[in-house]
């Protein structure tokens, strides 16, 4: 059974839709211009080996551009990576008209140290098979090794572009130090790029914001790291003075390199005017944990550079010491601050000052990093120098990130956690149940007792799940029909013709109406397996329609009512009763879909499981959408024999305990929705007692109140109050069971 659903996983996808196909098509057109623009802008960057210092490695795209060489055989080497196994998503290998001459469909041959690999994931024959992403990807087994490619004929080569995951999604397995080595005809091996000349990162492990006098925010970082290596993004803390405030950042201990950069990236304002006014750094080599205890050192020679995206010069820079005055945020591109390395740094402190009140800043990426080991501290580059090139690489950069932007509003598309379908993997019978020792392969079968379905091993996936279903949904089939109409059967009357809906078997119960069942059941396949039909079929049965009125005779021989000589009478379930107070109280928030609400303020650790005693928001939604944890029930609805999230409950029991009017009565959550009731019907029917007492019979029970009704009532709201009858009407028996 087990192989009919072998490519079958579970996580969260997108939800199909009419729109579905075509959104697809076009978020394949914007990420194929995009990598149109990665191959344009990789023409203006530095060439490797070249004496000029070259961005540090990015997961996303990386771009090794060199002077003309055959190769028949390239071959890529990784010495270092950020965390994990190396991974790369794709190769290529451009040739000198621009073709990338590495994709598999042109005979190229790959070869690794070694591969881990992974069903319909990381393989070695994903390395050029021309798509990108995570899925699509080769992972060494080994922290460190190479993957090679041949080709069929000796090419003339001068670029190689690769990435740890174009999609943008994984940034660990990133290589961080490697070499690109070629070989032509001839077999001689000659380097043709590596990471010496990159700025290397260093990684930022913590960070504090200290708001300042007459400042408020909170003293951490907010979405502190962005998961790419050495980078941190927090903001600052607007107020209502113009204080200075500090950021400070923990860099990972024991570095090897010695710090000389922080580049900073993005710095946005929550408002459209004024500027960042200052920002002064200092860099420590303690090592305490404490970082508002550190001492900070000033830096020496304080410089400033501007990289790529604006071919106008750097505005409004004034260096004082170690201070830069009046930073320009307007300005397009990035900012590397450049000082005196300082050996075995361990943290770093910015002082920010805002020009205007109220100000906050948003700092999207922050690196700090050193300089490539092989490149002087004058020989830093920008990527494109000539003005034009540079006028043409801000064009491109502006015209990618406009995309991006796209792609991340599709990336916001509702989503729905359910299957994943892929090629499915082989499954064997595994001797003594140990996955370590599996023998031979099955194929899609079921148990020839039972029929005589059986699948090739090849057979893909959605054949296998479609037979599966052909199968169980056959007229000849004797469970399927019983059990679906036994469902149904039992959501009409709180109980189903066989009691236990999960078992049919010699362990569960007998049916009450064997041969009503069976009825139905071949009614339900004679109506096309309709469940409109079933529904309406048992809604207008005389069976259905009967009074709940007690028959003393009938309740002496049948006292649970399984012969139904009267209508079973059953209080609703913890969601309904919930759902139904919100809903009278003119609270119930309808929103659909979506993440759902939490009944409690944290789920575990040290404070345990503190339930969230007042809603708003998304917690006024129907129940359905509250996060279930396993043992731990709702504080108030809980009790009414709400089941935990880890088990499966064919029928809820109905019990009747004290704790359930207890928290009925006097719950927080009762003395809320019943003041939101009274407040409801003082809006629709006035101030006059009568009309408030009818209006709010109508909302609860859908009737008039009867005479004695009204006079009792009439006398609760004079004495304690609407909200007191309100509160009365929640624990009734009419508001809570049915019929």
């Amino acid at each position: 059974m087990q192989a009919f659903f072998a490519g079958v996983s579970y996580g969260e996808r997108p939800i199909q839709s009419s729109e579905s196909e075509a959104l697809h098509k076009q978020k394949e057109e914007l990420k194929s211009r995009v990598r149109e623009i990665d191959r344009a802008v990789a023409g203006l960057v530095p060439l490797a080996r070249s004496g000029v210092e070259r961005p540090p490695v990015k997961a996303s795209i990386n771009v090794e551009r060199f002077a003309p060489v055959k190769a028949r055989k390239i071959r890529f080497t990784i010495q270092k990576t950020n965390l994990y196994e190396p991974c790369i998503d794709e190769l290529e290998v451009f040739d000198s008209n621009g073709n990338n001459i590495a994709l598999s469909s042109l005979n190229v041959t790959r070869s690794a140290s070694g591969s881990k690999e992974e069903p319909n994931r990381h393989q070695l024959d994903l390395i050029n098979d021309g798509k990108f992403g995570n899925t699509h990807s080769w992972m060494c087994n080994e922290k460190t090794g190479w993957v090679m490619l041949e080709f069929p004929i000796e090419h003339t080569i001068e670029r190689v572009v690769w990435a740890r995951d174009r999609d943008g999604k994984f940034k660990d397995r990133l290589a961080l130090e490697y070499v690109i080595e070629v070989a032509d005809d001839s077999g001689k091996w000659q380097a043709v790029a590596d990471s010496k000349d990159r700025r290397s990162l260093i990684d930022i492990v913590n960070g504090v914001v200290e708001p300042g006098p007459g400042r408020t925010g909170n003293n951490v970082f907010e979405n502190a790291f962005d998961g790419d290596v050495g980078t941190m993004t927090f903001t600052t803390n607007g107020g209502t003075v113009t204080a200075p405030q500090r950021s400070l950042l923990a860099l990972e201990e024991g570095a090897i390199h010695s710090l000389s950069h922080i580049r900073i990236n993005d710095i946005e304002g929550n408002d459209n005017n004024g500027r960042m006014e200052q920002i002064t750094v200092r860099v420590t080599t303690d090592s305490g944990k404490d970082l508002t205890a550190r001492a900070y050192s000033d830096v020496t020679n304080l410089a400033v550079k501007m990289f790529s995206g604006d071919a106008n010069p750097l505005p409004n820079v004034v260096i004082n010491g170690n201070t830069i005055e009046h930073l320009d945020t307007e300005h397009d591109g990035f900012y590397s601050i450049v000082f005196d390395p300082v050996p075995g740094a361990t943290g770093i402190e910015l002082e920010w000052a805002n020009e205007r009140q109220h100000k906050h800043w948003t700092i999207r990426e922050i690196e700090a990093c050193t300089s490539a080991p092989e490149v002087q501290k004058n020989q830093v580059g920008v990527i494109a120098q000539d003005p034009k090139q540079q006028s043409k690489s801000k064009s491109l950069m502006q015209e990618k990130s406009n995309i991006e932007a796209q792609l991340r509003e599709f990336s916001k598309s509702r989503s729905v956690f359910g299957g994943i379908f892929g090629k499915p993997d082989p499954v064997h019978i595994l001797n003594r149940g140990d996955a370590e020792q599996p023998e031979e392969e099955v194929t899609p079968t079921v148990l020839s007792a039972l029929g005589d379905l059986s699948l090739a091993k090849d057979a893909p996936e959605s054949e296998r799940r479609v037979a599966l279903a052909k199968w169980i949904a056959d007229e000849k089939n004797p469970l399927t029909a019983r059990v679906a109409v036994n469902r149904i059967w039992q959501g009409h009357f709180g109980i189903g013709i066989v009691e236990t809906a999960n078992d049919f078997g010699k362990i569960g119960a007998a049916p009450s109406h064997p041969r009503l069942l069976d009825w139905l059941a071949a009614e339900f396949i004679r109506s096309g397996w309709s469940v409109k039909h079933l529904h309406r079929l048992i809604v207008l049965s005389d069976t259905y329609r009967q009074s709940e009125q007690i028959v003393t005779h009938a309740s002496a021989k049948d006292a649970e009512v399984r012969l139904l000589w009267r209508f079973p009478s059953r209080r609703l379930e913890a969601e309904g009763i919930r759902d139904a107070m919100l809903a009278v109280s003119g609270r119930l928030n309808l929103k659909t879909g979506g993440p759902g609400f939490d009944l409690f303020f944290s789920r575990g650790g040290l404070s345990g499981f503190p339930p969230i005693l007042k809603f708003q928001g998304d917690g006024l939604r129907r129940m359905i959408y509250a996060h279930k944890i396993r043992m731990e029930p709702d504080s108030v609805f809980g009790a009414f024999d709400c089941p935990d999230a880890g088990q499966s409950v064919s029928r809820r029991r109905q019990s009747t305990t004290p704790i359930q009017a207890l928290n009925l009565f006097n719950s927080q959550f009762t003395i809320d929705e019943s003041e939101a009731m009274a407040k409801r019907v003082r809006e629709d029917a006035g101030e006059q007692v009568p009309a408030q007492v009818a209006r709010t019979y109508w909302l609860a029970y859908g009737r008039d109140p009867h005479p004695n009704e009204m006079a009792d009532a009439e006398s609760v709201v004079h004495r304690q109050g609407l909200e007191t009858l309100c509160r009365a009407i929640f624990n009734s028996n009419e508001f809570l069971f049915i019929p």
